[in-house]
């Protein structure tokens, strides 16, 4: 269920099970400082307590292990067992932003529900739960990160020159879309992020990513080339589907298996609804 991958500095705890890989599917967070980058999916909450267990002795005995964690954004396949790890007494950073949209989680599609399972309850961001209350080491910094989702951050290690980027990057080509995602903020974020020069970049479902500047800068030219596709086709009046046809092509079966929820069509959607 659990993969454990050391690259130097950072841990990354790969996470699976039978669902995930019939929907092609894996998911990790990052183990840095002793905060670990996201929580995974809720159907992994067995495996992460046994190495929470571990891993959060360590750190009281004084040793590298776990003090705090930080949760990129309100999707359940990052944030699904934050409230695991707040019972168990671990601060959580969850953006304000973030928990508005985990209350809507409840509410997610049966086909998510089945893939991740369904996400523990969060504590009130009050108290020790508070963002500001959770120790987070000087050289990480939190960092905002919208386009995949308006609440979306990343984790910037600036004494490494490493990025832990969540779902900010996931691959240069990515054709499928969900519709609340911001084709135009994204290119925005990954232009800044590549101005940084990252060393490293730590993807939750590609793992380390080669030459990570050129690779965010690949990914923004790719949807400002797409962008302005889409834009001069519709304003030359073509529909929708047919400019999905013309520049994505056929639908994978995240079409058909999520309902449209997410698809090429909604990426084309996406750029629309952004103009």
């Amino acid at each position: 269920m659990i993969e454990i991958e050391q690259h130097g500095d950072v841990t990354q705890l790969l996470m699976r099970s039978w669902r995930t890989r019939l929907a092609g599917y894996a998911v990790s967070a990052y183990l840095v400082r002793g905060v670990l980058v996201d929580t995974g999916f809720a159907g992994a909450a067995p495996a992460l307590d046994a190495w929470l267990r571990g891993a959060r002795r360590a750190f009281l005995h004084g040793s590298s292990g776990l003090m705090s964690a930080i949760v990129t954004h309100a999707h359940e396949d990052h944030s699904g067992n934050a409230g695991l790890l707040q019972e168990r007494g671990i601060p959580v950073w969850i953006a304000p932003e973030s928990r508005i949209e985990l209350a809507a989680l409840a509410k997610i599609p049966l086909y998510r529900r089945f893939v991740w399972g369904r996400p523990g309850a969060v504590e009130r961001a009050g108290g020790r739960f508070a963002p500001e209350a959770v120790p987070i080491p000087d050289a990480l910094e939190v960092i905002a990160a919208r386009g995949h989702t308006d609440d979306h951050h990343v984790v910037w290690d600036r004494e490494t020159g490493t990025l832990f980027g969540g779902d900010m990057f996931l691959g240069v080509r990515v054709k499928v879309a969900h519709h609340s995602e911001r084709p135009r903020a994204l290119v925005a974020t990954l232009r800044r992020l590549a101005s940084l020069e990252p060393a490293r970049l730590f993807d939750a479902h590609r793992g380390s990513v080669p030459t990570p500047a050129a690779a965010l800068r690949a990914k923004a030219d790719w949807l400002e080339e797409l962008i302005a596709g889409v834009e001069r086709r519709a304003a030359e009046g073509m529909a929708p589907r047919r400019i999905r046809n013309e520049l994505l092509g056929r639908e994978p079966a995240e079409y058909y298996v999520s309902f449209n929820e997410y698809s090429k069509l909604q990426l084309v959607e996406a750029i629309l609804h952004g103009r």
